[in-house]
């Protein structure tokens, strides 16, 4: 016979199973195979698509030795200063960013959000604050989060800098920049962003967090609204590259 007792000891494992599926999805978020604890199977792990070498000072895709900035970069102009990226945006690299963004993969911001800090302590780059690249309120509550803001809180957490969730506010509803070409992605997103309490930046070098870097459309939108309401400086960092 069931007593209290032992159907509150029953609620409380179901609960903590279901905590721990969340910190650790037991299965690598690369092939799937089962995992005691952790992110990746040690195979997958060296196969995630890390951006080594020289990079772009500007946008941080990969080019080649000796060469400074990439020819996209050399014939766009961005607002911020330069731009971070962990992984390239492959195929395979792409499955797992969706599951981060789509389908409920929000533990997968704890590993990427480390490997985001590591990457900005090692570049030097020193901020006053971090800002997520907000959704908009009807697409968050749709998802259920904002990957960006994920990986905004802990790189907060392991940089000890501050994370300002509302003072970049996203106020036009715009269609997915996926399929856009880059013109259009600049149309998209003219206009989609407002500054709240700029006060809060004024004169501050801000870190702009999102997580794919492909046109740069987004960032620069961004960093422009950011600068025209006071802050002294704009950094971005992605997840990945599409470049």
């Amino acid at each position: 016979m069931e007593t209290s007792k032992t159907k509150g000891i029953y609620l409380l494992d179901s609960f903590i199973k279901s905590v721990s599926s969340i910190v650790y999805p037991h299965h690598c978020a690369y092939c799937g195979r089962p995992l005691e604890d952790g992110y990746f199977c040690e195979e997958c792990y060296k196969k995630l698509p890390f951006i080594e070498g020289n990079t772009c000072s500007v946008c941080g895709c990969p080019v080649s030795e000796g060469m400074d900035v990439c020819y996209e970069c050399k014939s766009s102009s961005f607002y911020f200063y330069k731009n971070v990226s962990i992984f390239m945006y492959t195929s395979k690299f792409s499955d797992v960013v969706h599951k981060f963004k789509y389908h409920n993969g929000r533990y997968l911001a704890k590993p990427f959000g480390a490997f985001m800090a590591e990457r900005l302590k090692k570049d030097n780059i020193s901020t006053d604050f971090i800002i997520p690249v907000p959704l908009h309120p009807r697409k968050e509550e749709e998802r259920g989060y904002n990957q960006s803001g994920l990986l905004a809180k802990y790189i907060g957490r392991i940089l000890d800098i501050s994370v300002l969730n509302n003072v970049l506010i996203r106020d036009v509803y715009t269609q997915s920049q996926t399929k856009l070409k880059k013109e259009s992605r600049r149309e998209n997103m003219c206009g989609a962003f407002s500054v709240k309490n700029k006060e809060v930046i004024y004169g501050k070098t801000i870190l702009l967090i999102d997580d794919i870097f492909t046109t740069g459309s987004t960032m620069n939108e961004c960093s422009r609204v950011l600068l025209n309401n006071g802050a002294g400086g704009v950094y971005s960092a992605t997840l990945a590259t599409g470049r």
